[in-house]
């Protein structure tokens, strides 16, 4: 069972690797291609036409291992949102969504809470609080 530490360190990788996921199952799923055609009535003038549909020849297992992956990936994004929605301190939801949420560098989420935060105290006070409550 991951804790929430655990799951906060992977929350922005998590969103990456969903993002992926969504372009790759777009990519299995549509199939398009370009053809010519004409108008059925006079002038008959010959004009392209898009067309795109769903590829029905394709592995449905790899469909499957995709989708469970993202089911996965999408729960646990909702256990860390849930998590700080439900967290009554501005400043470590502050920090959370800085440092785990943004990307940041501990040095740049202490620049970007200002009053004179360093790095250091910033990442202890949060190991503190997720020390707390697990």
């Amino acid at each position: 069972m991951l804790t929430i530490k655990d799951k906060l360190e992977q929350y922005h990788h998590a969103r990456l690797e969903m993002q992926l996921i969504d372009h790759e199952l777009h990519r299995y799923h549509t199939v398009s291609d370009v053809v010519t055609g004409s108008l059925t009535e006079f002038p008959y003038s010959k004009h392209t036409i898009s067309v795109s549909g769903i590829d029905t020849t394709i592995d449905l297992s790899i469909l499957t291992m995709l989708e469970a992956r993202r089911k996965h990936l999408k729960a646990l994004r909702l256990d860390v949102e849930t998590y700080l929605a439900e967290l009554d301190d501005c400043y470590i939801s502050s920090l959370i969504r800085l440092r785990y949420f943004d990307g940041l560098s501990w040095q740049a989420t202490a620049m970007r809470m200002g009053g004179g935060n360093s790095a250091d105290g910033v990442r202890k006070t949060l190991d503190r609080f997720l020390a707390q409550t697990e």
